[in-house]
């Protein structure tokens, strides 16, 4: 059995793409300028049973599930199979649980620190009212809106409802006297309350993306929105690590 998509997804971003234990960036710059990922899943206990810790038994459902993978550079992954009885499994999974804890830690300070340009990942932080999309909203021309589509569940109309509100203001915000600033709070804050009543949470960027415009090429501000369900597993404490999406740029 591989390792899932919901396992993988869980130690990425819980691991903020970094080592547990150099804590050096998983995604570099390779030859040709071409994107080299040297990041490994690796076991803390062996499928195998001659394999590094492979003669204990799991707790978990299955040797490739999250609980039983810690996320490593290669040079780390070889030392902590060479001498696996200095790498023990109560080690491992204390590096693991410290790190995650220091990304969680790390996020709330210096979110930026995780926005590696080249692993096409970026930190949304999570929003706590209106007033956080609104300060966004001020500085921005454009806007990238998407959210988590399920098959089996009807898309609140909220979301919808939001997405055409941001549409509607974005190139209007600044003409808007107070009386129309305050309706406009008041509506962004009670959607945001009938989303999370719906069981998704809204994230929110403020984007640069460069714009060719003829010969010239431009940096140009704009508000990026994701709404995703409470229990999506690329969501670490109040931050969501979503893919770099420029094809749903609308100016």
């Amino acid at each position: 059995m591989a390792i899932s998509s919901r396992s993988r997804k869980i130690l990425w971003a819980r691991s903020g793409n970094k080592c547990a234990i150099c804590q050096v960036n998983l995604i570099r710059l390779g030859g040709q300028k071409e994107n080299v990922i040297i990041g490994e899943e690796c076991h803390i206990i062996s499928k195998s049973i001659k394999g590094p810790r492979g003669q204990h038994k799991i707790e978990c459902a299955n040797h490739d599930d999250y609980e039983n993978l810690i996320l490593l550079c290669s040079n780390d992954h070889v030392e902590i199979d060479h001498d696996f009885e200095s790498y023990s499994i109560k080690r491992l999974k204390e590096v693991k649980r410290t790190h995650e804890n220091w990304v969680k830690e790390r996020l709330n300070s210096n979110p930026q620190e995780f926005n590696n340009p080249l692993s096409d990942i970026i930190i949304l932080k999570k929003v706590e009212d209106a007033n956080d999309i609104i300060e966004i909203l001020k500085v921005c021309s454009g806007h990238i809106l998407d959210y988590q589509k399920l098959k089996r569940e009807k898309v609140p109309k909220e979301i919808l409802i939001l997405f055409d509100y941001i549409k509607d203001v974005v190139d209007v915000l600044s003409f808007m006297n107070y009386s129309q600033f305050e309706v406009m709070r008041l509506d962004l804050n009670n959607l945001i309350d009938e989303i999370e009543n719906h069981g998704y949470l809204v994230f929110a960027l403020q984007q640069k993306i460069d714009v060719e415009l003829g010969a010239n090429k431009s940096a140009w501000d704009v508000v990026n929105i994701q709404i995703i369900k409470s229990e999506n597993v690329s969501i670490v404490g109040d931050y969501l690590f979503a893919l770099y999406q420029t094809s749903k740029v609308i100016f």
